[in-house]
């Protein structure tokens, strides 16, 4: 569907579930006009009006009418501009109606998971139409399975397809990113090896995460693609947008050489305790994507500059950088205490008998924790690297910070980040190209957004940016 006949930037799909209902609220309160320049009257003329959100053109859309006006009633509550925001309404059993309504739109972001059960239409109808797209989904084996259907139509037609678009993955993969730039543009190397450390966080879980977790990591997919998504490297083996990214298999095997899997270590770099952290498997899978899309600028070529090769396995380049991600923990006593647990609970999930007994006791879907819960939370995620050794054969210590003292990560942040990725792909074209981002394909947040994404979660309230070593004792 040609640009012209876009009528919408955004558009949300799966607005009425638990997570959609907080993006809807964020574009309610981001992106609308507030609610007193529509009150605003002649009586005071010292006054200025509060500054406007810039214009966007966004809709709410699902499968149910009566849900989405009851959401837009409740919108207007808020802030009265949502009554004329759109509603549109399609089936996944009818291609044309999802048609019709996500080529509407610029971009489509849907919350509306599990996603192997009921996203794999909306991937296909991005593609078809034209239009950019982004989710919340740690599911692999599903991830996989959309890549090998759509990657090459998404690349000929200038689609951006991003998946694990929320919490989980955009703290780590652009934390990583901003390692990256720091190692280019203050040392002209790349990086060796990178930790992403998980902090305290306060939040929830939904019943539609627990769902999709279970079904992400032991339901997911036939025999056979489950082992695939199992590999530490299956992502970024993965065609990308350059066209193809060479296999990695070989690199990755010696990047990987050390012992992995439950134990807890201790990180030198970070100075600091580590136990597995839960969402690793999807995040270390797409922060070595963006590797792999991107090596020029991750890759650590060494001697001080960068080859700009697609070929992360060349003979005349190191492996990719190693990439582990885990929680950071005070001391070694409560490293081990969170790997037991945590190693405890996945043989656990293993069982299906267990997983049922998970199902029955955890909130049902659509249901989730409190809003005071998600609005009140917080995390923080700290990124630590060691570069290539530069022209004078020294190695350096890069560091980076992503944080949000004033929401959940999985809720009221996942949404927001959502949003804001959401909107770039929409309206910043032009400002991403400039930026480096890819231009088409299956990406990451790092690989679509880049800066210009960086930039809008700061202006949004959260905190991404490089940490300059000296500074480190004051992040």
């Amino acid at each position: 569907m040609a640009a012209a006949s876009k009528t919408l930037d955004l558009l949300v799909w799966g607005s009425t579930g638990f997570t959609g209902k907080y993006v809807a609220r964020h574009l309610t309160d981001a992106y609308l006009p507030s609610p007193t320049s529509l009150t605003t009257t002649s009586t005071s003329t010292s006054t200025s009006p509060p500054p406007q959100p810039p214009p966007l053109r966004w809709a709410l859309a699902g499968r149910s009418l009566p849900k989405l006006e009851a959401l837009r009633s409740e919108l207007s509550k808020i802030n009265p501009a949502a009554a004329s925001v759109p509603l549109l309404v399609a089936s996944l059993e009818d291609s044309a109606s999802l048609d019709a309504a996500v080529g509407s739109a610029r971009c489509v972001i849907s919350t509306a998971g599990p996603y192997a059960a009921i996203g794999s239409e909306v991937v296909a109808s991005a593609v078809r139409c034209g239009t950019h797209y982004a989710d919340l989904t740690a599911e692999i084996p599903w991830v996989l399975s959309m890549h090998d259907k759509h990657a090459k139509d998404a690349i000929k037609n200038g689609v951006k397809i991003v998946h694990s678009a929320g919490f989980d993955s955009q703290p780590s993969d652009l934390s990583v990113f901003l390692l990256a730039k720091q190692a280019r543009e203050k040392y002209g190397v790349g990086l060796k090896e990178v930790w992403t450390l998980a902090g305290p966080a306060k939040g929830g879980f939904s019943g539609g995460t627990i769902e999709s977790l279970l079904t992400a990591c032991y339901e997911n997919g036939d025999r056979e693609m489950r082992e695939r998504s199992s590999g530490l490297y299956c992502l970024a083996e993965a065609s990308g947008a350059t066209g193809g990214v060479q296999p990695v298999a070989a690199a990755a095997a010696a990047a990987a050489a050390s012992p992995r899997g439950l134990l807890p270590r201790f990180v030198g770099p970070a100075s600091t305790w580590t136990a597995p952290f839960v969402m690793s498997f999807i995040n270390e899978r797409v922060v070595r994507r963006s590797m792999a899309l991107m090596p020029q600028l991750y890759g650590g070529e060494g001697e001080g500059g960068g080859s700009g090769s697609s070929s992360s396995s060349s003979s005349s380049s190191p492996p990719p950088p190693r990439v582990t991600e885990g929680q950071a923990l005070p001391n070694l006593f409560a490293a081990a205490l969170v790997s037991s647990i945590m190693g405890f609970g996945a043989l656990l999930c293993k069982l299906p008998p267990f997983r049922a007994l998970v199902r029955a006791v955890a909130p049902k879907q659509g249901s989730g924790p409190s809003d005071e819960l998600c609005k009140g939370g917080n995390w923080r995620i700290d990124a630590v690297g060691v570069t290539q050794p530069d022209k004078s054969g020294k190695t350096h210590v890069v560091r980076s910070v992503a944080q949000d003292a004033n929401r959940d990560p999985g809720y009221w942040g996942t949404s927001r980040m959502l949003v804001e990725i959401g909107v770039a792909m929409a309206t910043q074209s032009e400002e991403l190209e400039r930026a480096g981002c890819l231009k088409g394909g299956f990406l990451t947040p790092a690989t679509a957004g880049g800066t210009v994404l960086v930039e809008r979660l700061n202006r949004a309230g959260m905190r991404f940016e490089a940490v300059d070593e000296e500074d480190k004792k004051s992040a």
